[in-house]
């Protein structure tokens, strides 16, 4: 295991999760905040005419690299909102996999989107207790072989991310060829 593996697994197992009840399944997709993330309206755009397109552009292209080495120390604690039941059994199902997320050496993380597609409801939705700064929003898609991450921070920066063909982070009974988000 690598020094920043064994940090990100440390800093995983000191969260404190919790479970809402009943949970409150959150609306399809990003919302206009995180979709907007990292980036400005270009000024130079037209508008889109009668399409309504809106360009922008984005000036920080740097990958960030694992989520979890991004926010190493930074939660303190995660209050599961929602989490779909037909990926996940048990509320300790569900527990793992974040946990897993957060502890993968793995992965990539922006402060833009780097996707094209538009995202179904989420597998996973969790308000963020931060150590520092307000509390924060962590929102999954489980749509194998890749998984999909929105957080916005304690700061209300949004970070956005993903991981692709990971086995480490396949859920049980999923198939490694098909698209679960895509049911």
């Amino acid at each position: 295991m690598t020094a920043l593996a064994l940090v990100a697994f440390l800093a995983a197992g000191d969260v404190a999760v919790t479970f809402v009840d009943p949970p409150v399944q959150p609306p399809p997709g990003l919302s206009r905040e995180a979709r907007d993330g990292g980036s400005e309206p270009d000024p130079d755009a037209s508008g889109g005419g009668s399409f309504s397109i809106r360009f922008r552009i984005v000036r920080d292209l740097r990958h960030r690299g694992p989520f979890g080495a991004t926010v190493a120390g930074r939660i303190s604690a995660l209050e599961i909102t929602w989490s779909d039941a037909t990926l996940f059994r048990s509320r300790a199902e569900t527990e793992d996999f974040l946990r897993r997320l957060l502890a993968s050496p793995r992965g990539s993380t922006l402060t833009h989107v780097p996707w094209a597609q538009a995202l179904s409801v989420p597998s996973v939705m969790a308000t963020v207790r931060h150590v520092q700064g307000e509390a924060g929003v962590w929102q999954v898609w489980y749509s194998w072989p890749l998984i999909y991450l929105a957080y916005r921070d304690g700061y209300g920066t949004w970070w956005l991310g993903y991981w692709q063909s990971d086995e480490s982070l396949r859920l049980p009974g999923t198939s490694p060829t098909t698209n679960e988000a895509g049911k």
